[in-house]
């Protein structure tokens, strides 16, 4: 994640890659897909988006990793769509909203405001 917020985009995918290898957590598939976007390949970003969505069929996956799928491609509506999914879930992912940076473009959305408040987490 370091990676991604410094921009060293490739290196950030590479880690995210090991990440998906080692372990079959559906959020560093999202990670990789939000680093993917923001690096200048949406199509590979969407393809993540797709194995998240067949990896759906198969068993749980997060909504948060739908939203950083969603985030990456600029595709805020569908990014609030699925943290809404993850704030009615009761996640613990949910209430690391206030402080998660990969959400920091969201942060003057009028909705983000509103679901923090709904969390009693601050602006």
């Amino acid at each position: 994640m370091t990676y991604h917020f410094k921009g060293m985009y490739p290196e950030a995918i590479a880690s995210y890659k090991k990440s998906v290898e080692l372990d079959i957590n559906p959020v560093a598939r999202g990670y990789m897909a939000l680093s993917l976007a923001k690096s200048g390949h949406p199509e590979e970003a969407e393809k993540m988006l797709g194995e998240l969505e067949a990896g759906s069929a198969k068993g749980y996956v997060p909504p948060y990793a739908f939203a950083l799928c969603y985030l990456g491609l600029n595709d805020k509506e569908n990014a609030f769509v699925w943290l809404e999914k993850q704030v009615e879930e009761r996640s613990l992912l949910a209430g690391s909203y206030a402080v998660a940076p990969e959400l920091d473009e969201l942060r003057g959305d009028l909705r983000f405001k509103a679901m923090l408040k709904r969390m009693n987490l601050p602006e």
